[in-house]
């Protein structure tokens, strides 16, 4: 008989330990639940993360859940692109913005071309460690423009433009782009002679949407360039498609 009480409290002791173990169980996932409720594997976070959240300053895990959600957003957005454009050329000369020697040119002149086709390729990206993620990012592109005629444009360039979503749905992302490129361009049919290219600048302005699901973005391009040898500008209003990868 004090064998079985004996037995019979060692079987009460396991059970109590193990319900003691369950319920030890239960408050830790509770209170990891508590403690990170956004379930957040910190273990295995990727380092990617890392520079974003530091430089943020905010350390909770609803402000990093927020910084993660928007990082792998904007990584989606990073990509190259393949564009054609299409508009007119306004080939003029403003003798107060003057930088060059036109000593044969008298007053201001203009002339207009509208068979201006353009082509350019590039690289986008939204995860900048100096600009805010995803909202905001830049791009930098090759591009290449000639019309046909008389009164006509040649200008090639590398650009670099900031880039500002100022709508996005994750469907449809609204942007604009402004910037600069750096390049050489040969401008005709203002009343002087213009044989060889000359080094350019042109300041880039445009809006336009991208339609995530097709990788297809249609744009409204205005750009502005002048020549730094003879002085002549040439403002391009363009159309542009771009198919982004």
């Amino acid at each position: 008989m004090k064998y079985l009480i004996c037995i019979c409290f060692y079987i009460s002791c396991i059970f109590v330990l193990l319900y003691a173990d369950d319920i030890l169980d239960a408050d830790s996932v509770k209170n990891n639940e508590q403690s990170n409720p956004y379930n957040i594997d910190y273990n295995n976070l990727d380092s990617k993360y890392y520079p974003f959240i530091v430089s943020s300053g905010k350390f909770y895990d609803k402000d990093i859940i927020d910084i993660i959600e928007r990082f792998d957003e904007a990584e989606k957005k990073n990509a190259f692109f393949v564009g054609i454009m299409y508009g007119i050329n306004i080939n003029m000369f403003i003798p107060s913005l003057n930088i060059g020697d036109n000593t044969n040119l008298n007053g201001m002149q203009y002339v207009v071309n509208p068979s201006l086709f353009g082509f350019h390729a590039g690289y986008q990206k939204y995860t900048s460690k100096v600009l805010p993620i995803n909202s905001f990012g830049y791009q930098v592109y090759i591009d290449s423009s000639v019309s046909f005629g008389k009164n006509g444009l040649f200008f090639t360039s590398i650009n670099a433009d900031v880039l500002w979503d100022f709508f996005d749905n994750k469907s449809v992302v609204a942007s604009l782009n402004m910037g600069i490129g750096i390049g050489a361009t040969k401008i005709t049919g203002l009343k002087m002679e213009v044989d060889n290219y000359e080094v350019a600048y042109r300041i880039n302005l445009g809006i336009s949407t991208r339609i995530i699901k097709y990788s297809h973005r249609i744009g409204l391009y205005l750009g502005n360039l002048q020549g730094l040898q003879r002085g002549l500008m040439s403002t391009t209003i363009t159309f542009g498609y771009d198919y982004v990868f």
